[in-house]
């Protein structure tokens, strides 16, 4: 089959949206469950981590789920997954992410690179081909701390306090965040993601600062109402004049 006839099998990556990643131990109906719902109300694909797992059979469920409501499937990190799923794209993670070598083995496929907080990693990553970078903080952000304290009692003096030092770190690093995604909307012409459980007023701002997508996990999956959350995060979306219709796969 021609690269051109493989191509119509698969589909691009979101240049505006937001993708979701699965969290780790759910069954694979709940995983479904809460899946379909958040495609329902708008999300934009699934970053589907199998954390390791070597039974393709939830990742079945997923894929065929997307394929429904016609959004990409894309797989963490596992390219020998993703090559027998013929997922629609791979998000690299780790620090030895080869997108050459992905890109080898999926031709087909969106090859993309989180990058943290660096952007001359995420340069590199598409002077090797990558169709998308994604810059976030591990751990979460000041909004994680917030809920944090949330949570203590009036007793918890200490916890307190550190969770205080953890926020105004995260406040601080919240905001290198936002200044790498502008330095990368200037300089790179390929989508920006935005990943990590990140508060509305944060993803408000890195969307402002040029990040095209959000991708979140236990924000969403974990919510008690997992629909309205979704319907929060896209209404964080700003109006863009800017968007540039392209298929960012390799050779498209």
């Amino acid at each position: 089959m021609s690269r051109r006839a493989e191509s119509r099998t698969t589909l691009p990556f979101p240049i505006s949206g937001v993708l979701v990643r699965n969290p780790e131990g759910y069954t694979v109906s709940t995983l479904s469950s809460v899946t379909d719902t958040l495609l329902r109300a708008g999300g934009a694909g699934l970053l589907y981590d199998s954390r390791g797992t070597t039974d393709d059979g939830d990742a079945r469920v997923v894929h065929a789920l997307c394929r429904g409501f016609n959004v990409p499937f894309l797989v963490v990190d596992d390219v020998e997954l993703a090559r027998r799923q013929r997922a629609d794209g791979l998000y690299l993670t780790g620090p030895a992410a080869d997108v050459c070598a992905a890109r080898t083995q999926l031709p087909w496929a969106a090859v993309g690179v989180f990058c943290g907080l660096d952007f001359d990693a995420a340069k590199r990553a598409v002077e090797e081909g990558a169709a998308y970078v994604a810059f976030g903080l591990p751990g979460g952000t000041a909004a994680s701390a917030d809920d944090g304290a949330a949570q203590l009692g009036p007793g918890d003096r200490q916890a307190r306090a550190d969770l205080s030092e953890v926020r105004s770190a995260r406040v601080h690093r919240d905001g290198e965040c936002a200044e790498v995604i502008a330095q990368a909307r200037a300089n790179l012409r390929v989508p920006i993601v935005a990943a990590g459980d990140l508060s509305a007023v944060v993803a408000g701002e890195v969307l402002r600062r040029g990040a095209d997508v959000l991708a979140l996990s236990g924000v969403v999956y974990g919510a008690e109402h997992p629909r309205q959350v979704m319907l929060s995060y896209l209404g964080c979306f700003p109006p863009r004049d800017d968007l540039w219709a392209a298929d960012p796969r390799p050779g498209r």
